[in-house]
Parts: structure tokens; C-alpha cells; sequence
């Protein structure tokens, strides 16, 4: 009855996390790579021994993920596309994300405040939205959940040196790699968990970490060859060395502000502009927050150690989606920040208990207008992210909220085209082939330099038997991408209906070359 006594404010957290995204279950299934890993993926339509081979040795759009494969062809099997279901799970793993937190940051700070703040942060910020509220970010909640574990069984583990909590790191850390690859980044995150806790690093811990490092590696290596499988727009070329580095340090600093501010959240942040040559000036003001955030850390205080591992902490998560390697068009993603922020939150529970602490008798008059005050930015908090949430209830909204959020009439153009891929997705799915093609010459006016435009829209005129205007379309493609390997792919299976077996075979060929493995069977299964 006491343990319980002492968890209802957590339990009052969870509550009132559950409530507001409660509203996720009056969401579809997005036409926008939801699509792709849940309504026309076969992969998931069947548990069969076949379908699961597949899943644990197939990349879906450029990432590898079978464990949350599996748990959508799971749900797929018992409800089949019941949109709420998918979204329930999302929710589930959210809550249980939260209930996580706030052990691991119990079992550091040794502060039940402490834990009880993160906690609340984690689970109503609205900068998670995108996680919980995507379907296909499952990768997001899954990950984070089978991370959280690892390093609660880690802390146990150097709490009790009891062997069996290492080996459950261990496992827990292969399960967070199959959900999602970011999760490489456990091993450095225990070297940080050890230097907070002063632990003395001797060859034995040192040796504990080797085969952390080990798994990390293999999965980085898998990381890196997916991203050759998908339809990744690397366009690193744009930026030099040295913008990338301002380009590094505008991401970092646009998440911390947003822990604080977060205002103008968008499922679409694109990359700058650059004009003469030169990027916008806050990308190179960025860089001077940075540094102030760093030498925080040399500055000695009562949460020294605390602001070093949470910062620490925060910069690490968000490391690997720092556009140091330009991908894509967006220069941040609001999903990023699932795991990172503990960091800070961890820095902001630490902060407010020691302070309560050290001025304790100052602060005893005002105690209620505190519980008032915090209760009162848990609610905003809340309701930002309960309005945050209807966006993502289909496609249509949440790219409407994207243009109105768009900087600049190029990037609103850029969220119309990507409107139009979509819509042509669908009318292919239904055979409409018609109406694709008049989609894409709509996105294709918006974004002429777009090879996939070319790329779909041949793939429609195959389907009309227009093969001249096919084949036009496929060398345009290649003529803005050269390493596009979908579009050999694509114009293998033409040149095979042409009976032109030569070209088909050179064109596989590449397109194999180029890291699309499975061409040769994707041309046979189209013509044969």
C-alpha cells in the first residue's frame, strides 16, 4: 500500500499521458511511407516461414527493422489494416517508454522528483508527437523501449554486479538494434553512465563494453548498406565541409530551444537555401550557442556533473541525425529528439530538486504556487500535444500544416510536389494510370529536377503500353540521377518487353551494381 501511495503521482502522469494521445486512435493509416511498411507491403500480409525470412533479411525504404516488421505483420494477422490497433501499439510502447524513464533516471539521480520530472516531460512533450503519432516511427518507441531496458538492467547490473543483468543488456540491446539501428549508440551512453557514477574504469570494465562495440559495428556496417537500398536523396554535394559544420551545430541548437519553445513543429523542416553561396545568418550565429552550452560545463556548480551527463547525454542521441552527412532535404526531424531529450530532462529534474533542496526554507511559503506552476506547464504541455496530434490524423492535414509552417514559396512547392507523388501512389494502386501521370505532370512542373517524378511516371506509361514516352521518362531520370538503381530496374523490365534481352541484362546489371540486390528477381517477376 505504501509503494503504491509513493507511485501515484507517476501514475497520475501516465493517466493523463494516456488521455491525450488517446486522440491518435481517431487516425488513419498515412499515405506517406506508412503505405509503404503497412498497406502494400506483402511482407507483413502472412506469418509463414517465407514471409518471415523476408522481414529479417529485407530493408523496407532504406532501413532495417524486423522487429517492428514482425509487430505490424502480428497486427496485420489479428485485425488486419484496423488503423487503430497500429496506433494503440504506438501509444502502449509510449507509455511503457515513460514508466522506463523514469526507473533509469530514479536509478541515477537517486531522486524520485528528479525521475518524476523526466518522466512527465518524456511523456508529454510535444516534440514526441511525430514518434508516437507515425505509424511507421513504431522504430522510434520500439527502439527506445528495448534502449531504456538495456540501460536499466546496466545500472543494476554495476549496482549489484549480478552477472544475469549484463547478459539482459545484452539481449535487450540486440532487440533496440532490430527495431531501429540508431540504438549504436548504447555502448558509448554506458561509458557516460560510468563516468557519472564515478565508476574506477579498469581492463574489466573496459572488456565488458567490447562486445557492445562489436554489435554496434555490425549493425552500423547494415546501416550504411541499407541506405543504398532505399530512395535516399543525398544531396551533400550542395554544402562544403565547412557549411556542414554550421549546419551540425543549427540542428543541435534547434532541438535544445525547442525543449523550451516548442513552437512551429512541422513533419517538414527543409534544408536552407543557400544565396550567393552563403547560408542564412542564424545557421552562423548557431556555432556561438554551442560553445556557450559547452562551457557550461566547465563551469563548476552543484549540478556540474549533472549538466555534463545530461548534455553529454542529449548530444550523443542526437548525433547520428546532425546532417554532418547531408541526407534528404530536411536539416531536423522533431522524431530525433524521442530519446535525446531524457538528457536534458534529466539536467532540468536534477536542477529543480537541488534547488528545492539547497533553498528549502525560502521556497516552504510558496510550495503551493510551485505544485500550481508545475501543474499548469504539464497541462500546456499537454494540450499542445493533444492539438499537435490532430494533424496527423491523414496525409492531407499534415502536409497543409507543413506549407503553412514552409519558409519560403519553394519549399511549400516542394510539400505540393511531395503531395502529388503521393496521390500518384495511390492512383497507381487502384490502376488509375491516367490520373498518376497527371499528378506527376502536375509535381513535375513544381520540381522538374526531381528524378523520381521521371521515374513513376514512366513506370505508369509501362503500365499504358506508351513505351516510347516510358523510355524517355527513364532516361531523363538517369540523366538527373546517374546512380538512380530503381530506374535501371525499371527500364530493365521495358527493354525485356521490347525483347531487347541485351540492354535488360546490362541494366540489371547496374542497377545491381548500385546496391539494389534483388533486381535481377524484380525484372523476372515483371516479365516472366
Amino acid at each position: 500500500m505504501k509503494r503504491l501511495q509513493r507511485n501515484i503521482p507517476l501514475i497520475i502522469v501516465l493517466v493523463f499521458t494516456a488521455l491525450v494521445y488517446t486522440r491518435t486512435l481517431q487516425n488513419g493509416i498515412l499515405n506517406w511511407d506508412d503505405n509503404q511498411h503497412i498497406t502494400v507491403n506483402s511482407d507483413i500480409q502472412s506469418l509463414s516461414l517465407p514471409h518471415l525470412k523476408n522481414i529479417f533479411t529485407s530493408y523496407y525504404i532504406g532501413m532495417y527493422h524486423p522487429f517492428v516488421t514482425l509487430s505490424f505483420a502480428m497486427e496485420y494477422h489479428f485485425f488486419g489494416l484496423n488503423a487503430a490497433v497500429f496506433h494503440a501499439t504506438n501509444v502502449l510502447f509510449h507509455l511503457a517508454n515513460v514508466v522506463l524513464v523514469f526507473a533509469v533516471v530514479l536509478l541515477l539521480s537517486r531522486r524520485r522528483a528528479t525521475a518524476l520530472i523526466a518522466a512527465c516531460l518524456f511523456g508529454l512533450h510535444p516534440m514526441h508527437v511525430e514518434s508516437v503519432a507515425w505509424i511507421t516511427e513504431r522504430k522510434d518507441v520500439a527502439y527506445a523501449f528495448f534502449y531504456l531496458w538495456a540501460l536499466f538492467f546496466y545500472l543494476r547490473f554495476i549496482q549489484s554486479g549480478n552477472v544475469k543483468n549484463y547478459w539482459m543488456v545484452m539481449v535487450c540491446f540486440l532487440l533496440s538494434l532490430l527495431s531501429k539501428t540508431t540504438a549504436v549508440t548504447l555502448p558509448v551512453i554506458l561509458l557516460l553512465i560510468d563516468f557519472y557514477g564515478r565508476r574506477t574504469w579498469t581492463r574489466r570494465t573496459i572488456l565488458e563494453k567490447l562486445p557492445f562495440f562489436v554489435m554496434s559495428l555490425v549493425f552500423g556496417f547494415i546501416a550504411l548498406h541499407s541506405q543504398g537500398s532505399g530512395a535516399q536523396i543525398l544531396v551533400q554535394g550542395s554544402f562544403n565541409g565547412l557549411d556542414r559544420i554550421f549546419l551540425a551545430s543549427y540542428s543541435l541548437c534547434y532541438y535544445f530551444i525547442h525543449v523550451f519553445l516548442p513552437i512551429n513543429l512541422s513533419a517538414l523542416h527543409w534544408l536552407p537555401l543557400k544565396a550567393g553561396g552563403l547560408l542564412p545568418t542564424i545557421y552562423y550565429l548557431a556555432p556561438l550557442l554551442v560553445i556557450i552550452l559547452a562551457a557550461l560545463g566547465f563551469r563548476r556548480g552543484m549540478i556540474q556533473r549533472d549538466y555534463i551527463f545530461g548534455m553529454t547525454f542529449f548530444v550523443i542521441g542526437a548525433s547520428l541525425n546532425l546532417q554532418i552527412i547531408v541526407l534528404g532535404l530536411a536539416i531536423v526531424s522533431e522524431r530525433y529528439t524521442y530519446l535525446a531529450y531524457i538528457g536534458i530532462y534529466f539536467i532540468i529534474g536534477q536542477l529543480s530538486c537541488i534547488l528545492m533542496e539547497r533553498y528549502e526554507r525560502y521556497l516552504i511559503p510558496w510550495k503551493n504556487a510551485i505544485i500550481s506552476g508545475v501543474v499548469v506547464i504539464a497541462i500546456l504541455l499537454g494540450f499542445i500535444t493533444y492539438e499537435r496530434l490532430a494533424v496527423w490524423k491523414n496525409t492531407t492535414l499534415l502536409f497543409q500544416d507543413a506549407i503553412v509552417k514552409s519558409g519560403n514559396t519553394r519549399q511549400a512547392d516542394f510539400i505540393r510536389t511531395l503531395e502529388y507523388i503521393l496521390e500518384a501512389d495511390e492512383k497507381h494502386r487502384m490502376k488509375r494510370y491516367q490520373d498518376a501521370i497527371e499528378c506527376l505532370n502536375k509535381a513535375i512542373a513544381l520540381s522538374p529536377r526531381m528524378a523520381e517524378l521521371y521515374d513513376n511516371r514512366g513506370v505508369a506509361y509501362v503500365q499504358l503500353l506508351q513505351y516510347d514516352e516510358a523510355m524517355k521518362d527513364y532516361g531523363k531520370a538517369l540523366e538527373l540521377n546517374p546512380t538512380f538503381a530503381l530506374v535501371y530496374a525499371n527500364r530493365a523490365i521495358l527493354y525485356l518487353k521490347l525483347n531487347n534481352h541485351e540492354k535488360a541484362c546490362t541494366d540489371a546489371w547496374t542497377a545491381y551494381r548500385l546496391g539494389m540486390h534483388n533486381a535481377f528477381e524484380m525484372v523476372q517477376i515483371n516479365c516472366f
